[in-house]
């Protein structure tokens, strides 16, 4: 499991570091359900929800949440990806509505894009767009908060530096479950589990200093779309049909139905018909994304064999 590790910070007497999670699917960005941490060195757990995906953890009083900073607190997420080819995503927590004033410079210190209104509390992302190499200062900034993030662009892009508004989650208090059990030290083996539309990913790891996880996902296969053929449609009795199965984003489990009662679990089975008759064939195709079935009513024809 990859994890990109940030500058360390100098562990003080009172430890304090900071855990941030992000997660790809095929290489982009993936937003997050939910992240679970578990201690499995001193028991306990808590979960992060939504956008929180910023743990602090202090030694020796255990897990400090965000959501329950003084009023008036701010927190500026790593952007991703940083690096970054035209544009990124960065995410800030408010914990009380204020006014914000987003800007951008370049490495001259001139302001290049600049977005300010009122934000209401909770999390907020913000798409950055913004090119030609070199690299770029982010500010976030209110009445009493200002924090600052180093962007390197790469490439070059034909894009304006801009910034975008691009959601806002309400509220915060209630976006993570800490529960009182939940201790950490330095050395601690932690558990993350994190959770999105396309399944769980998991890492462990003993962190000492503070770190950014990334979760990787790979996009899950479509389910199926059932097909078949048949070698032939008009037979006589005891005739022999082949069925291959044609169906779409490659199956794994097949169930036939015959219509004379048989049935298979093959891919490309052969059935002999020894009654006359018109039979309907049915063709269940099966992957880990789902199944999907054909039937064709009808579909073979057995005559009486001629003497």
């Amino acid at each position: 499991m990859l994890a990109s590790i940030l500058l360390p910070e100098v562990l003080s007497a009172q430890t304090s570091i900071t855990l941030t999670f992000t997660a790809t699917l095929n290489g982009d960005h993936q937003p997050l359900d939910s992240i679970l941490i578990e201690n499995l060195t001193q028991g306990g757990d808590t979960t992060l929800y939504g956008n929180d995906t910023v743990l602090v953890l202090q030694q020796p009083i255990g897990i400090s949440d965000p959501g329950k900073q003084p009023v008036g607190g701010m927190i500026l997420q790593p952007a991703f990806p940083n690096p970054f080819n035209g544009s990124t995503t960065i995410g800030f927590y408010l914990a009380q509505q204020e006014q914000v004033a987003l800007g951008l410079y370049d490495p001259l210190g001139r302001e290049v894009a600049r977005l300010e209104d009122m934000f209401p509390a909770g999390g907020h992302r913000i798409s950055l767009h913004a090119g030609n190499g070199g690299f770029y200062l982010f500010s976030v900034e209110t009445p009493r908060f200002r924090q600052v993030q180093k962007l390197m662009p790469i490439g070059r892009s034909n894009v304006d530096c801009r910034i975008e508004y691009a959601g806002w989650q309400p509220g915060s208090s209630g976006m993570k479950k800490d529960r009182a059990n939940f201790l950490w030290a330095p050395g601690d083996n932690l558990r993350f589990i994190g959770y999105t539309s396309n399944g769980a990913d998991t890492i462990d790891a003993a962190p000492v200093q503070s770190t950014q996880y990334t979760f990787q996902f790979l996009p899950q296969s479509p389910p199926p779309v059932a097909n078949f053929s048949a070698s032939d449609t008009a037979i006589y009795q005891n005739d022999t049909v082949q069925f291959t199965d044609l169906s779409l984003h490659s199956p794994t489990t097949w169930k036939w139905y015959f219509g004379d009662g048989d049935s298979s679990v093959l891919q490309n089975p052969s059935h002999i018909y020894t009654t006359a008759g018109n039979y309907t064939v049915s063709l269940i195709a099966g992957n880990t994304s789902g199944y999907d079935t054909i039937t064709k009513i009808n579909h073979i024809e057995v005559d009486i064999s001629c003497p």
